[in-house]
């Protein structure tokens, strides 16, 4: 390091005094130009000159003297100057120095990160798995990235268009190395759900085949999108009309187990023929067919019941936003071995398409009913018919009113119907519930949101007089609701509200869990919970509960808290802090219900 220079002060600069010039009239203006010509000069001209000419000598004089004075600074600083000079190109290359060292280091230490990657990898305990836990890991990677593209169609709020860009995760995993290609390739069951999508028909059938060659004999579920007719409408020839004659597309696939279809053109059902064949259709166990719900509402001219009459053991059906025809219906044909049927109407009605009746006359063996009505017509009267194993229905609010007219009036006898749930939020159900409940006394569980004001009167008949139910679970429910289940038969002049009410689980909306009282609660609990001492009936009559579930929001009030707290047991809940459970009476090796079904 360079030592630095103390003999001069470099924070000093030089500043030279600036000359003074005297300037004369006869160097400007008109008089100035005179001077420029070769006559004789006046005398008064001449002395103006002479004073001139001395001003110029005494001028000359001072600035030999400043130069003279400047030369001497000049001298005084060129020593400092030379050695500032000479630190500057020693620092700067010093500098250099130090940056090329440092672009050497790090460019040490990126050629040495390859390496330690390489060690890590190998040192990884993924590498000491047996090949038959790591084949369990990637069969978790792959459903878990298909659970991910797929949606609950139980559910009427999450009916969206299948992402179809998803990178796939089986095709990620054999591209690693070629152990775990090996292992893959080895491994059927990550194979065992396909996407092939028909608008790059380039790629459909290569796609589809790596597929099947790769999960050899396991169940497949294929998802078909956007079928269409141009993928299978190729000519023979140029100048031919004629259509050529291919093999279905998943005559590959070994063993048929699901098929999902996406379709957004009106004649795309006619091609399902196209797909599978008869024998891969008797194979099938679950088959969803799903439209594009923007979709003009043009009837097709394809009738569903043909396909379906070879498709002898399938299990679950599911047809959303699917409009079928009604001329082209055969009405002979009724698979007993569907036992989970789900239905999303579409947007407009029309009397010309299929409804809820003639789908419960093809699969009268139907054990869940889940049925979504997103139009408003309700159909004709039904012919008698029986469905002995129809255990559960789920719909909507719209879809109520049609399950009401079909299953009222000893239209269709279901004497094993034990569960009914609700999805639909802000509407009052009570006066549709209770005429099904009476046509249908078989029913002991009922699921649907608290969110409305029940109100009773003696002469209009109300869900809450139906003395069978078992099991009520309310979520978003109102403070009107829960005070409703605390009313004896003096207050309202009628017949107790669910005397026979045994399991009650409550999920309070936020706006109850602000205007909860402790008041409030202790008379759900003392009405529902405690038994008097004169016999088994509570103090309002009805028969004690034997499970109370109550959850809350956290903006629950201190008092109202502790007041919970000292009647039921706190159970946590996977949902944080945000959400308060209690449960009485406390059995905490019981599964937590909020998580589970209701009923």
């Amino acid at each position: 390091m360079a030592t630095p220079i103390t003999s001069y002060d470099y924070r000093v600069a030089y500043t030279p005094p600036t000359p003074t010039l005297v300037d004369h009239p006869l160097q400007r203006g008109r008089d100035g130009e005179h001077l420029n010509n070769n006559r004789a000069l006046l005398p008064e001209e001449q002395t103006v000159l002479r004073q001139l000419l001395e001003s110029r000598r005494r001028q000359a004089v001072q600035l030999d003297a400043m130069l003279a004075e400047a030369s001497q600074a000049r001298s005084t600083l060129e020593e400092p100057y030379q050695d500032l000079k000479g630190h500057y190109e020693s620092m700067r290359c010093s500098y250099l120095v130090a940056q090329d060292y440092i672009e050497n280091i790090r460019q040490a230490r990126d050629s040495m990160q390859p390496a330690i990657e390489r060690l890590r990898s190998l040192l990884h305990p993924i590498r000491r798995y047996p090949q038959d836990i790591l084949s369990l890991i990637f069969v978790a990677a792959v459903e878990s990235n298909n659970s991910q593209d797929s949606y609950d169609t139980t559910e009427p709020k999450t009916l969206y268009p299948p992402r179809h860009r998803r990178r796939n995760t089986a095709l990620d995993i054999s591209q690693v190395c070629r152990a775990w290609r090996a292992l893959a390739h080895a491994t059927p069951e990550m194979w065992s759900t396909v996407r092939i999508c028909l608008r790059k028909s380039a790629s459909a059938a290569p796609w589809l085949k790596l597929f099947t060659g790769n999960a050899k004999a396991v169940p497949m579920k294929v998802i078909v999108t956007h079928l269409q007719p141009a993928y299978f409408n190729r000519r023979t020839s140029v100048d031919s009309d004629d259509e050529e004659k291919s093999t279905p597309l998943l005559a590959s696939v070994q063993r048929l187990h699901s098929l999902e279809i996406h379709y957004s053109h009106f004649r795309a059902l006619s091609y399902l023929s196209r797909l599978a064949n008869n024998a891969k259709l008797e194979e099938l166990n679950e088959l969803t067919i799903q439209n594009d719900p923007g979709m003009l509402p043009t009837i097709p001219e394809f009738d569903l019941s043909t396909p379906l009459r070879h498709t002898i053991n399938l299990k679950k059906l599911t047809l959303v936003y699917v409009c079928l025809g009604l001329s082209l219906h055969d009405a002979s044909v009724v698979l007993p071995s569907v036992t989970h049927l789900i239905i999303h109407t579409s947007f407009v009605p029309d009397s010309n398409c299929l409804v809820l009746p003639h789908y419960l006359a093809m699969f009268p063996f139907v054990q869940e009913l889940v049925y979504f009505q997103n139009e408003t017509a309700i159909p004709e009267s039904v012919v008698l018919m029986e469905m002995p194993h129809l255990r559960l229905i789920k719909t909507n609010f719209a879809g109520l009113s049609t399950i009401v007219a079909c299953f009222s009036a000893g239209r269709i006898l279901s004497p094993d119907l034990h569960t009914i749930r609700l999805t639909t939020e802000g509407q009052n159900p009570s006066s549709d519930l209770s005429t099904f409940f009476e046509a249908n006394p078989s029913i002991r569980c009922l699921e649907m949101p608290g969110d409305f004001c029940p109100t009773l009167t003696a002469s209009t008949p109300n869900l809450f007089h139906h003395s069978s139910l078992h099991t009520l679970s309310l979520w978003k429910a109102s403070l009107g609701c829960i005070q409703l289940l605390t009313t004896s038969d003096g207050d309202t002049g009628q017949a107790l509200v669910l005397p026979n009410l045994r399991i009650l689980r409550i999920t309070c909306s936020r706006s109850t869990t602000n205007v909860l009282t402790d008041q409030v609660f202790e008379s759900l609990y003392r009405n529902r919970c405690e038994v008097t001492t004169e016999g088994q009936l509570t103090n309002i009559g009805a028969k004690p509960l034997s499970q109370l579930w109550f959850m809350t929001h956290e903006a629950l009030q201190a008092g109202v808290r502790a007041t919970i707290e000292r009647r039921m047991a706190y159970v946590p809940h996977h949902r944080g802090g945000r959400l308060l459970a209690y449960r009485w009476p406390h059995k905490p090796a019981e599964d937590h219900p909020f998580d589970s079904n209701l009923c």
